[in-house]
C-alpha cells in the first residue's frame, strides 16, 4: 500500500472515530452516567488513568493492540 493511501486511510480512520465519539455522547445525553479512560505509552510502559477499572482495563488491551499492529505494518517495510 503507497504512502498516501496509508495517510488517507489513517485520516479516514480518525473522522470515524470523532464521529463514533459524538455518537455515543448524543446517545448517553442526559443520564449522567459516563466513563472515561485515558491510556498511552512512555516508552515501552503503559500509564493510564480512568473513572473504571473495566474501562482501564479495555483501554490498555485497546491501545496494546494498537501498538503491536503499528509494528507490524512497520516492519513490513523494509527501506
Amino acid at each position: 500500500m503507497p504512502n498516501n493511501q496509508l495517510l488517507q486511510l489513517g485520516i479516514l480512520l480518525t473522522f470515524i472515530g470523532i464521529i463514533a465519539i459524538f455518537l455515543s455522547l448524543a446517545s448517553a445525553a442526559g443520564k449522567g452516567n459516563a466513563k472515561f479512560s485515558v491510556v498511552g505509552f512512555l516508552g515501552f510502559i503503559p500509564f493510564g488513568f480512568a473513572s473504571d477499572r473495566k474501562m482501564l482495563l479495555i483501554g490498555i488491551l485497546l491501545t496494546a493492540i494498537a501498538a503491536t499492529a503499528t509494528i507490524l505494518i512497520l516492519r513490513s517495510y523494509k527501506a
